[in-house]
């Protein structure tokens, strides 16, 4: 599992790509690989570094896209969620200190979202509780509405002809 990478999130859902990441044994950004998912502070330190990629699930409905996040024992202020790249990026980021056996163990997570044009960027929210944050994608209203266009049956008309 990966993680830092942006993916596009048009189609039938704006998350969709997510697993294409996450399938990657080093994470990749551009042609850059960064270090490795584990790293330690050393061998006489008592902390280390883990970054990991929670669970997610993505729901859709007429009226707005979801993404839940597992992040458990994550505070809410300890994760940023940012809108970048013109408000059609979706950034999460965050993490938590955990002290077992006499050791601090830092975890950190982030990931990056296209978001589609239907979504309404400026009326996303985002609410922690429980362990788990949820993103509310609001689709634009314009988006929805339909347009039909009218067929018509007359001759074709051929620009600088006669």
């Amino acid at each position: 599992m990966s993680s830092g990478r942006s993916i596009s999130l048009m189609g039938p859902s704006i998350f969709s790509g997510l697993d294409e990441m996450m399938s990657s044994p080093f994470p990749i950004m551009g042609d850059m690989i960064l270090p490795t998912p584990f790293l330690t502070a050393g061998a006489e330190s008592d902390a280390a570094l883990r970054r990991s990629s929670p669970c997610y699930e993505i729901t859709e409905d007429e009226n707005q896209f979801q993404l839940a996040v597992d992040v458990p024992g994550v505070k809410a202020t300890d994760i940023k969620v940012n809108l970048e790249q013109g408000n059609r990026v979706l950034h999460i980021s965050g993490g938590r200190n955990i002290k077992q056996k006499g050791k601090t163990i830092t975890t950190h997570f982030e990931k990056s979202f296209t978001i589609d044009h239907s979504v309404d960027a400026s009326a996303i929210t985002a609410n922690v509780s429980e362990g788990v944050l949820i993103v509310t994608a609001p689709k634009d209203k314009k988006f929805k509405e339909a347009h039909t266009i009218e067929v018509t049956t007359n001759p074709h008309q051929v620009e600088g002809g006669k």
